[in-house]
């Protein structure tokens, strides 16, 4: 039985491919810490939220989360979709959402107390300044 040549580099390409994969998820973390702001920080102040996001828009849109003066990607829903996004929060803090369109629009929702997590309903609405947060 005889062995092509291309076959041993394809082997060796193959277990350099997979190395440099597991280096690179393995650095993936290094240096970066969340502080304690940051709602996927897990810690004993938090607590779980499923936010149920209706896109009624035409456009994409990306969900954020103001904390701290810094905003976190909770998640996008595609246009006129449904998507549930759940996360951990801090207790103490309201919940301020900002929505971006992929169009590039903007809008910065009032801040939501979250008395206790559960579930909390966002609309985005085709006039994005008519988006609201619920209960």
């Amino acid at each position: 039985m005889t062995t092509r040549p291309g076959a041993r580099i394809s082997g060796a390409w193959t277990g350099l491919v997979t190395l440099s994969l597991v280096f690179l998820a393995g650095c993936g973390g290094v240096g970066r810490s969340l502080s304690s702001d940051s709602p996927f920080d897990r810690g004993g102040n938090r607590t779980g939220v499923i936010l149920r996001v209706d896109n009624q828009n035409i456009h994409e849109a990306a969900i954020y989360a103001r904390v701290g003066g810094r905003l976190s990607l909770l998640g996008k829903v595609d246009a006129r979709s449904i998507r549930f996004l759940d996360f951990e929060w801090p207790i103490r803090n309201p919940l301020t959402l900002e929505l971006e369109l992929a169009v590039g629009e903007r809008y910065v929702l009032q801040p939501y107390t979250l008395p206790g997590g559960g579930r909390v309903e966002l609309t985005v609405a085709e006039e994005l300044r008519r988006s609201r947060i619920q209960r």
